[in-house]
């Protein structure tokens, strides 16, 4: 199990810090002693982004909310059909 929380890409040095922790995170979701694997957390990436795909894609993790209706997560404090998924559980 790991849990993450990823720097919001609020500025373009964050983006590309997010960017580096995802590609972290595939390594460490990678590594051999890493048998049973979820990967849960606030990842500040929405599941359309190239940086989620590559992750989903390197590490054979899967969303389980795929085929799924979309659930946003984020502005908490707007109604839930305008809100963005950036927290997710990968499996």
């Amino acid at each position: 199990l790991t849990e993450v929380h990823a720097v919001p890409p609020m500025a373009k040095a964050h983006t590309a810090q997010r960017n580096a922790e995802l590609n972290f995170i595939a390594d460490v979701v990678n590594a051999p002693q890493a048998t049973h694997k979820i990967l849960v957390g606030d990842m500040n990436v929405t599941p359309y982004s190239p940086w989620f795909r590559n992750l989903e894609r390197s590490t054979g993790l899967e969303n389980i909310m795929r085929g799924k209706a979309v659930a946003g997560t984020w502005p908490s404090f707007l109604p839930a059909p305008l809100r963005i998924p950036i927290d997710h559980m990968l499996v």
